[in-house]
């Protein structure tokens, strides 16, 4: 039997076009991939080009943002100040819901 193969993939920037990568940048500025983005043909892909038997998603329970949700009840939890220390897309904040980032509309992740 072969060996699994994992591919570690953070959907913020599995399909984030975006080449910005300003420090401490908004979302608009940075920009971030979708869950949309995991498309059949990228999975598609890493199975047929790289062989990928598996896939570890990270980073996909909401996390703590700068980002304001309060549309669909998730306020940003980072003040301005310490977004480099705190911001971090492992660093889940509950792991109950997906972070409304991933989403094409931030209310796909909450009922």
């Amino acid at each position: 039997m072969e060996r699994p193969r994992i591919y570690q993939l953070l959907p913020r920037l599995f399909g984030n076009t975006n080449e910005t990568r300003k420090p401490n940048g908004t979302l608009a500025e940075n920009g971030v991939g979708k869950f949309a983005d995991i498309s059949d043909t990228a999975l598609r892909s890493l199975r047929d080009e790289l062989h990928i038997t598996h896939l570890w998603l990270t980073g996909i329970h909401a996390q703590a943002t700068a980002t304001d949700y309060t549309s669909i009840g998730v306020p940003a939890t980072i003040p301005i100040c310490s977004r480099a220390s705190q911001a971090h897309p492992t660093r889940s904040r509950t792991t109950r819901s997906y972070a409304p980032d991933y989403a094409n509309r931030a209310c796909e992740t909450h009922g």
